[in-house]
């Protein structure tokens, strides 16, 4: 579908407004324990906690692109939610659905590799289960 844009985004800019960054910064609450703790100073602790943040945005990042897919006609139809990159036809559903589940899939590695026993992919799935559930 052509975009309904008069100026069609690039493909990077559009991918870029597709995964919400400015939505980012709820996952700073991640700090709100190891900072109430007094343990966020700790090395192993920020490290931990930014790598969190990290695998959270990626995670909601995908949830965002898969939720534009299951809505697209809906959202061609909406006068604001048109605009959106997918509906527009800026970003192509192929590569939506591939960075999808790269992001998902790299949020989830990121944190098995770093937390175990594996709590935090639990509740990282929980999310994404709780989120694709309102999609």
């Amino acid at each position: 579908m052509a975009s309904t844009n008069a100026t069609p985004r690039g493909t990077f800019r559009a991918f870029l407004s597709a995964i919400r960054p400015g939505q980012w910064v709820k996952n700073g609450l991640i700090l709100v324990a190891p900072a109430a703790s007094g343990e966020l100073t700790r090395h192993d602790v920020m490290r931990h906690t930014a790598v969190a943040i990290v695998a959270y945005c990626l995670l909601a990042s995908s949830l965002y692109l898969v939720n534009d897919l299951r809505d697209i006609e809906a959202d061609r139809r909406h006068p604001t939610k048109s605009r959106r990159a997918i509906a527009s036809g800026d970003l192509s559903p192929v590569l939506a659905w591939v960075a999808a589940i790269v992001m998902a899939a790299v949020a989830f590695i990121l944190l098995g590799f770093l937390f175990q026993p594996a709590g935090l992919e639990f509740i990282l799935g929980l999310y994404a289960g709780i989120t694709l559930s309102y999609s």
